[in-house]
């Protein structure tokens, strides 16, 4: 049953950051982590799909997702592009929400060229609020 044997992965500075169907993604995702921060307390522990999803966590479907990658925004007024490079984090973790209407949109992915094409498509299609759940 999918809502049993599930993880989820805890740090002593944010509480829980993400959930994982598998041991093997959640120590990635431990080990990982504990390189992104040091100094701050990572760790496992057992859950079910009920409280991850109660929590709002990301899930880490595969070992892909918990790769250390850089996060980047890029975000439009009117024509003008702006791009960040927002920070690094786990690739599962990246914010999947885009927005955006003609004034100014925005979107966040592992890679630059994806991020663009999420803000770019945010401002095309005036979408106020949408959550990015899969990107190849």
């Amino acid at each position: 049953m999918l809502s049993e044997g599930m993880y989820m992965v805890m740090t002593s500075k944010d509480g829980p950051v993400a959930g994982t169907y598998t041991r093997v993604v959640a120590d990635d995702a431990m080990r990982n982590l504990r390189i992104l921060y040091p100094g701050t307390r990572v760790w496992v522990v057992e859950s079910n799909a009920a409280e991850i999803q109660q929590k709002d966590l990301e899930v880490l479907a595969c070992r892909i997702d918990a790769e250390i990658t850089t996060a980047h925004r890029v975000m439009f007024e009117g024509v003008v592009q702006m791009k960040f490079v927002q920070r690094q984090t786990l690739r599962g973790l990246i914010n999947s929400r885009i927005f955006g209407n003609q004034k100014v949109s925005q979107g966040e992915a592992w890679r630059f060229e994806l991020a663009q094409s999420h803000a770019k498509f945010a401002r095309d299609a005036n979408i106020s609020d949408h959550r990015v759940r899969f990107t190849f």
